[in-house]
């Protein structure tokens, strides 16, 4: 979120930025009107291509300005923008270059972004990891802002939705390894409010990033059908961070109750030849 202030004469107005973009991944990702596949970017081994699919679904004419940009996420996932880089944070928009770097799309109109890595001679071995920002540029005219409210003050507030879609972009250098665990594993019983939760933390050790899918299963007492409460797929623990907390709501089937039995949480990672199960936690309900 970007917060700029401006002072006219007669009062001051606060313009809020939104970059309206999900860091999630799925198979096909979506943004105001625009999809693109894929929605992650992994260069790695012979790698040294890779093409976007970019398709306007909207009713006018768009466009999108193509950019890199570097980002960090925190403890819960979230990701925002870097100001001051820390030195163990590699990037890989100095390695990869992209074309074309603007694209205008007629309504339901096709286009290919062209991603090409070039790796210098003397690159250290190691994960460099940035965003590549695909962002509605507004149509002439188009102001894009909505006063919401002005307080006694004189102070006016106003919302500029910008609309755009992030795609992470890692280039992996060497031979690199990570490891990875559960720990922290928590369940909370759900009220008239609120579904039941369960909570943990996913811890990263080693040189890559970790990326899969989070599964809470329900293992009933006995030789009962275990079920499936909560998935999460396309999960991401950036490096150079050490871990992230995971808060899931569980939505249970009528016939399930959560009274007895056993949960347990599996982190499955994503690979080009399947999903390896990385790290298993069991909480017992009894």
């Amino acid at each position: 979120m970007r917060l700029s202030v401006s002072p006219p004469s007669s009062r001051r107005t606060i313009a809020f930025g939104l970059l309206l973009a999900a860091w999630t991944a799925v198979s096909v990702h979506a943004q105001g009107d625009l999809t693109v596949t894929p929605t992650r970017v992994l260069f790695e081994g012979r790698t040294k291509s890779v093409q976007l699919s970019l398709i306007h679904r909207g009713d006018r004419p768009a466009t999108y300005r193509i950019s890199f940009v570097r980002m960090r996420m925190d403890e819960d996932g979230e990701l925002v923008e870097i100001v001051e880089p820390e030195p163990e944070e590699r990037f890989a928009d100095s390695l990869v270059r992209h074309a074309p770097r603007q694209v205008r799309l007629e309504p339901g109109a096709a286009q290919t972004v062209r991603l090409l890595l070039r790796k210098p001679a003397d690159l250290l071995p190691g994960e460099y990891r940035s965003h590549l920002l695909l962002r509605a540029v507004p149509e002439e005219g188009e102001t894009n802002v909505e006063t919401l409210a002005e307080d006694e003050d004189g102070i006016a507030i106003h919302l500029t939705p910008v609309y755009g879609v992030a795609i992470p972009v890692i280039v992996r250098h060497g031979e690199l390894d990570a490891s990875f665990s559960i720990t922290g594993l928590h369940f909370s019983e759900g009220t008239e409010e609120a579904p039941p939760q369960v909570e943990l933390h996913l811890e990263r050790q080693g040189e890559r990033s970790i990326y899969g899918d989070v599964t809470v299963t329900h293992h009933p007492a006995g030789t009962g059908t275990p079920t499936v409460l909560a998935l999460v797929k396309g999960l991401a623990v950036y490096t150079p961070n050490a871990g992230r907390t995971l808060r899931l709501e569980l939505y249970l089937p009528d016939a399930v109750t959560l009274t007895s039995g056993r949960l347990e949480v599996t982190f499955s990672e994503s690979r080009d030849d399947g999903e390896t199960a990385l790290a298993t936690a069991e909480l017992d309900l009894s």
